[in-house]
């Protein structure tokens, strides 16, 4: 199919929706296609979106029938109310058919000849008088010969089990680590620098100050309660500087890792696996040459995450009568900063679910509804 770059096209979207869990067909999803309409015309033109929409049916499949321009592409989500598709992978965003693009001839205009200079000089005519939009459609293709005008997708996404609200953070440029009271001392023919530990307030997502004298109005607020602390020290060989540590939890608490799942939607777990075994210490190290990286060894990696089991009270026979879950997407480092992806807190002790309601984040303070 052979047509001018503004013409408008039938295009097709087939796309099938299964649920992650018990790979049967979702059928009540809603796939909606959106083309930029405006600026397939041209670029100079302010965008006028077209958004065309079409039911899963009882085979969990979409099609959507809809009007594209231009070889601009189109984009594409998903709607399904009982299940995660805010980050479904591959399958979303920017989709293209194939096509063969004739460009402009105003492309390469060659002023030694009689026609390029007639073309350089309609241009010129056209920027007097201030046409810009005359001026930008001369870019505009001379045609598009399609390849194909259906594209096909499927998509798995995870289902809604029961989410709560809970406390969830995201931060950005990570928390920032005081080094206070840095003292230097030698172990293994290395010199030294240890600095004082760190507390950090996982439900407030804050450093905990233990400085009795400490302005909030100065330095920020304070988090109330430590779930982990953060020992870092410092050390130079051979012109590598190494700042290495670990975080540690209290007797009773801890944190175990898993790997995600695989659907960036809903990327870590329901819940706390309170059978799992709780390490007290996470190592960490990140090196450096002149400013530049040679090594890093994260707390999290980037496709792991990590539930932690914090605040711990025992009885007097040492049995575990009350606790807090919580759980860190990766990746998550640690230089002068802490950096973590997304962190979700359950404030009510001994409930071990950890599905966060996004639309009902307790959180006040730059608060994360990216990942339930």
């Amino acid at each position: 199919m052979v047509a001018n770059a503004r013409t408008a096209h039938t295009g097709h979207l087939f796309v099938s929706l299964t649920d992650r869990e018990t790979g049967g067909p979702i059928t009540n999803a809603t796939v909606t296609v959106t083309v930029d309409k405006t600026r397939s015309l041209s670029w100079h033109a302010s965008s006028v979106y077209e958004r065309t929409s079409a039911l899963s049916d009882t085979n969990g499949i979409a099609h959507v029938v809809f009007q594209y321009y231009g070889a601009l592409g189109f984009d594409w989500d998903v709607d399904s109310p009982g299940h995660y598709n805010g980050r479904f992978g591959s399958g979303h965003g920017h989709e293209r058919f194939g096509c063969i693009v004739e460009k402009s001839d105003y492309l390469n205009i060659d002023t030694n000849t009689v026609q390029g200079l007639a073309m350089y000089n309609e241009l010129v005519q056209l920027d007097n008088n201030n046409d810009y939009l005359g001026f930008v459609a001369k870019f505009n293709p001379n045609s598009v010969t399609y390849t194909n005008n259906v594209i096909c997708r499927s998509v798995n996404l995870t289902p809604k089990h029961s989410p709560q609200p809970m406390y969830a953070y995201a931060r950005g440029n990570g928390v920032r680590l005081p080094k206070k009271n840095p003292a230097a001392f030698a172990t293994n023919g290395l010199d030294v620098v240890g600095y004082d530990p760190v507390d950090f307030d996982l439900k407030e997502c804050l450093v905990v100050s233990s400085d009795p004298e400490y302005d909030p109005f100065l330095h920020g607020p304070s988090g109330k309660v430590s779930d982990f602390r953060i020992e870092r020290y410092r050390f130079a060989t051979n012109n590598v500087t190494t700042t290495c540590g670990w975080i540690e939890f209290a007797p009773g608490c801890g944190a175990y890792k898993r790997n995600t799942t695989g659907d960036p939607s809903f990327p870590t777990t329901y819940e706390a696996d309170t059978n799992e075994t709780f390490v007290s210490r996470i190592p960490f190290e990140y090196s450096s040459v002149s400013g530049q990286v040679v090594n890093v060894q994260s707390i999290l990696g980037e496709n792991e995450y990590m539930v932690l089991r914090t605040r711990v009270s025992t009885n007097e026979v040492g049995e575990v009568t009350s606790c807090n879950y919580s759980k860190i997407l990766g990746p998550m480092s640690i230089e002068g900063r802490m950096y973590l992806t997304s962190l979700v807190f359950n404030p009510i002790p001994n409930d071990s679910k950890l599905e966060f309601d996004t639309v009902n984040n307790l959180a006040t303070d730059d608060p994360c509804n990216w990942y339930p």
